[in-house]
């Protein structure tokens, strides 16, 4: 997956939290990777005629 410019930012937010936050906190962070995944795969998937147009869904 791509890295995203807010991954740093929220990563040094996490040091800040006890662990059963921290875990929590990463499993957001999973889940709204996934998200981004399953919208990008499936923009590409209904839409392919826009495979050369900038993503309007980029987060």
């Amino acid at each position: 997956m791509h890295e995203r410019p807010q991954t740093l930012q929220r990563s040094h937010a996490c040091l800040q939290l006890g662990e059963r936050e921290r875990a929590a906190y990463q499993k957001a962070d999973s889940d709204l990777d996934y998200i981004r995944y399953r919208l990008e795969y499936e923009i590409k998937t209904n839409y392919p005629d826009s495979a050369g147009r900038k993503n309007p869904v980029t987060l």
